[in-house]
């Protein structure tokens, strides 16, 4: 294939928008071929410009050499031919070239130092400040260990002026403070980087590029937190960016410096194959060097023998293989030490070498820092409940309840009391009073008195070691253990022919059954004996006994057959002094009806039931009527009433796992809520408490919980720490659909973190995952996400292309809707491309398809129909049609507000107002913009878009007065861009 030059150009503008990587550097280089190929010197030039910028942000510095001597040679043979931006751009490329040199130990140092000096004569020839010139030597210097020469050219840079060569208000204090801390002059760096990270930054490599020099002087000056964050969020920055390695190394050497060699054992695993594709030696040796401290440390703790996964590699031919800690540290520092002896041959000096024992010896300047709430909440426990909520995790949790039960008790039972009395009046206590808490307390009298002893007649054993059954699965809640003493019970009731006896601990032994993971035999076992009870007219034992079935059934999914159980119960029980026993059928319906959706009904009978054991001062009843109102509630979307519901559990019930799940349902709803910052602590006392106690399921969903607490809050770092973590935690534990909601909720924090290219990668994952016809629209919506985050990072080119993959899979899962909004997109982001022609068309397909959009939803068309005049405005403007774009979107906001879309109606009056002033048409303008702030409540963004918009209307006019009162009257300051510092 052959490109013109004009295509050729088109090429080199869309490699410019890609972001660094492969395809970048393949787009490029294809570039450079057809130049070539075409013979167009100015082409030529142009691509291997872009070459030098691509090949040295995408791990290729080598490939930079090659460009930028191209470049230099054309340049000097024919300046004359080239713009001053052209000698900037090759004025600004000498800094990286002679640090390209300066990372690979088959240069000569003295092609190093030449460069430099034609580096200096050439500013100096250009009347430039000498700024960059001693930045680049004092780099030289420091690679050296020339630590006076350093100094000199410190000096010397701090000195010079800054100009147009300088690097960044970022990246030029970063060196600095990289010097700084180098002499241990920690606070000094500190505050000069201090003014950095609260200005707003434009370079991609900032300010992860500052925050990971940091993180050693906060260390040293024990602002831990404040290390931890520069961490995480330096991290962040590079961890997708080969070019970067050797500040990523920084970050694993950082992990072994802080009692962190697991997240450092991560790091290096996640890495460890760009050792064999390193941009250069020297980044290879900081890899090195960083992973051999943390894989040394592993090791000395007793840990080498754990193994890394390590990559095949084509270069050399090594296949993949794991390999243990030990062996790993050894071939890295052994790796290490020779690259450095490389360096130090071409230097002339021991500086590498030495600087490579030190890193690789350096001893940890913390014990451990917690690098999550997570992990400092663990940090300090032991597996235990929740300290911030009054939730149980395991076994008994009524004591104070049974200490009440065992003075009533103690108060009423006679001291002679016999074994027969005291079993008997432990069946009445639990079979017909309902009461756990005094049950219990008779059995310890019992126990205490007569235990299982060989006075005991057949009967009596038989009844207490049924009873003894029924305290474990009570107290215990193992009905494992419990399963042993029921059939000895039964065997010993049958034995003294005690029928009625076996059949109801039958019905306790086949409900714990159905409760330990066996639901079809313990059904079978209770269908069995119901089927007895019912036969031989045994009323009270038959209530309990269906209520037991009903149970399993609900186990098992036997959602209408359980409610028959529990009809077939209240009817067996006429007689109900204690009236639980209808309390307990009432919540059984209810939760079988909460199984089958019928939540209307679920609310009803739950509330009924709730009053009802208020009433007989019955906590515990009451305690799972809220849970199932809380259930109920969530179902139904009334999630503010379902947080009411699960918070009067927490503090009626005492059952453990009726406490455990409502404490997390309430986390869970509160999470995603306006209510989320209240949460947080919760979730990472729940997390740490679950991690601890090993149950991997359950906190693996509370990560995720915590995950969605943290984005709502605001807190963008935590909150994609916690979802990666909670994404590979629920996929360990089979939760695959949770782990790809939670990457959905990733790519939203990535977005908000400005971590674009991370958020198009989950989102192209999950088109991957997500295959087959039924997931179609999933897929659309992920394509329609990727596009919209496209445009707004100004990648309009891209988006276009998202779009149109997102229209392809709605119009093919028949969601015509979905596919008309994302059909206005497409041409929104088209009109911004070179050719406005080419958003025109995409403007037509847009308009044809809206027009055959079916009317079976009038007011969904009514919209899509209206919001396509609003997109067809920006379309118009765009190809310099303005009165055209004022035409079209004139009727947009009436329509749109009688359908009551009444903010889309005020965005359509905002484009409207600017396309008048765009015109000229001021007073027509101004009484739109007017319209808009009188009508928009004052907390939104197109509220304030407004005011600023005719604050500036106002100022433009003369009308400075009437400006200054609108800034007072909404407390703005002078200018946009204060209001927009003062958020960052």
């Amino acid at each position: 294939m052959t490109y013109t030059a004009d295509e050729l150009r088109s090429l080199l503008e869309q490699a410019v928008d890609m972001p660094y990587g492969p395809s970048q550097v393949a787009q490029v280089e294809e570039a450079i071929r057809h130049a070539d190929a075409l013979g167009d010197e100015r082409l030529r030039f142009d691509a291997r410009m872009l070459g030098t910028d691509v090949y040295t942000f995408s791990g290729e510095p080598a490939k930079a050499l090659v460009t930028f001597s191209w470049c230099l040679g054309a340049f000097d043979r024919a300046s004359e031919r080239f713009t001053p931006w052209d000698d900037e751009q090759l004025r600004w490329h000498y800094k990286w070239i002679v640090r390209a040199l300066r990372d690979f130990p088959e240069i000569p140092l003295e092609r190093t130092r030449a460069l430099l000096d034609d580096m200096e004569r050439r500013y100096r020839l250009g009347g430039h400040s000498l700024h960059a010139v001693y930045t680049s030597r004092w780099n030289l210097a420091r690679h050296l260990g020339d630590r006076a020469e350093a100094d000199r050219w410190f000096e010397l840079w701090c000195a010079a002026p800054r100009d147009e060569n300088s690097d960044c208000e970022g990246c030029d204090p970063t060196s600095k403070v990289e010097h700084l801390a180098g002499l241990g002059r920690d606070e000094e760096a500190i505050a000069l980087a201090e003014p950095v990270l609260v200005g707003r930054l434009t370079c991609h490599q900032q300010p992860h590029s500052m925050l990971t020099v940091l993180m050693v002087p906060y260390l040293r000056t024990g602002q831990l937190d404040k290390a931890r964050d520069a961490h995480l969020r330096g991290y962040r920055g590079f961890r997708d960016r080969l070019a970067d390695l050797s500040e990523i190394s920084e970050h694993i050497a950082f992990c072994g410096l802080t009692g962190n060699e697991a997240r450092g054992l991560e790091l290096i695993e996640r890495h460890l194959d760009w050792l064999d594709r390193a941009p250069s030696p020297r980044c290879a040796l900081r890899f090195a060097e960083a992973s051999a401290l943390v894989l040394g440390r592993l090791t000395a703790a007793g840990r080498g023998a754990l193994t890394v996964y390590r990559r095949a590699a084509a270069v050399t031919g090594r296949a993949a293989v794991d390999v243990t800690v030990e062996a790993l540290a050894d071939e890295l520092a052994a790796f290490a030490r020779a690259q450095a002896a490389r360096f130090d041959a071409r230097n002339g000096t021991t500086a590498c070498g030495e600087d490579t024992e030190r890193r690789l010896t350096t001893p940890p300047l913390v014990g451990y820092l917690p690098l999550s709430a997570v992990a400092k909440a663990s940090s300090h426990r032991t597996p235990t409940r929740s300290s911030t909520m009054p939730a149980a995790t395991s076994g008994w949790d009524g004591q104070s309840r049974l200490d009440r039960a065992r003075a009533v008790v103690r108060q009423e039972l006679p001291e002679n009391a016999t074994a027969d009395e005291l079993l008997d009046r432990f069946e009445h206590a639990l079979e017909t009073l309902d009461d756990e808490h005094r049950a219990l307390a008779l059995w310890e009298i019992f126990d205490e008195r007569f235990g299982i002893v060989e006075h005991l007649t057949e009967r009596q054993r038989a009844r207490a070691v049924d009873i003894r059954a029924r305290v474990i699965v009570i107290r215990e809640r193992d009905h494992a253990a419990a399963e042993k003493p029921f059939q000895e019970a039964i065997e010993r009731y049958r034995r003294c022919g005690d029928e009625n006896a076996a059949r109801v601990a039958e019905t306790w032994l086949g409900r714990s059954l159905a409760r330990h993971g066996e639901p079809g035999r313990g059904v079978a076992l209770i269908e069995d004996a119901v089927a007895w009870l019912r036969q031989h007219e045994h009323p009270a034992a038959l209530t309990r006994g269906e209520l037991r079935l009903a149970e399993g059934l609900c186990s098992m999914g036997r959602f209408d057959e359980a409610l028959l159980a529990v009809t077939r119960a209240e009817e067996s029980c006429p007689s109900d002094p204690s009236r639980t026993a209808r309390l307990r059928c009432g919540l059984t319906s209810a939760f079988c009806l909460l199984a089958v959706g019928r939540f209307d009904e679920v609310v009803m009978l739950a509330e009924s039931v709730r009053e009802q054991s208020r009433e007989l001062d019955r906590p515990d009843i009451e305690g799972f009527a809220n849970a199932c109102l809380g259930h109920a509630f969530e179902g139904m979307g009334e999630y503010p009433a379902a947080v009411e519901a699960f918070e009067d559990v927490l503090s009626t019930s005492e059952d453990p796992q009726v406490l455990d799940q409502a404490r997390n349902q309430r986390a869970h709803l509160l999470a995603n809520s306006a209510r989320a910052a209240e949460v947080v602590d919760e979730l990472v006392e729940m997390v740490a408490d679950l991690v601890a106690r090993g149950d991997e399921t359950a906190a693996a969903s509370a990560h995720f919980d915590l995950a969605i607490a943290y984005h709502v809050a605001g807190e963008f770092l935590d909150a994609a720490e916690t979802a990666e973590t909670a994404v590979r935690a629920l996929g360990a534990v089979g939760m695959t659909g949770a782990a790809d909601r939670c990457r959905y909720r990733l790519s939203q924090i990535y977005t908000d973190l400005g971590e674009t290219d991370q958020a198009l990668a989950v989102l192209d994952e999950l088109v991957a995952r997500l295959d087959g016809f039924d997931n179609l629209a999933v897929r659309g919506q992920m394509h329609e996400d990727a596009g919209n985050i496209l445009y707004g990072a100004d990648r309009e080119a891209a988006a276009v292309d998202r779009f149109a993959a997102a229209e392809q899979c709605y119009r093919t899962a028949n969601q015509a809707y979905d596919a008309a909004r994302v059909l206005r997109a497409r041409a929104v982001a088209a009109s911004w491309l070179r050719d406005p022609e080419i958003g025109l068309r995409a403007l037509d397909d847009a308009e044809r398809f809206v027009v055959s959009l079916p009317t079976s939803s009038d007011e969904a068309a009514a919209y899509e129909a209206a919001m396509l005049e609003v997109d067809a405005a920006q379309v118009l403007a765009n190809a310099d049609r303005p009165g055209e774009a004022v035409d079209r979107i004139a009727g947009a906001p009436g329509r749109l507000r009688a359908i009551g879309a009444f903010g889309e109606a005020l965005e359509a009056e905002l484009i409207c107002a600017r396309l008048l002033l765009g015109l000229g048409r001021i007073a027509e303008g101004e009484t739109v913009l007017r319209s808009v702030v009188a009508a928009s409540p004052h907390d939104t963004a197109i509220h304030r878009s407004a005011v600023w918009t005719l604050i500036a209307v106002l100022d433009e006019t003369g009308r400075r007065v009437d400006a200054a009162a609108l800034r007072a009257a909404y407390d703005l300051p002078e200018r946009l861009d204060d209001e927009l510092d003062g958020d960052d």
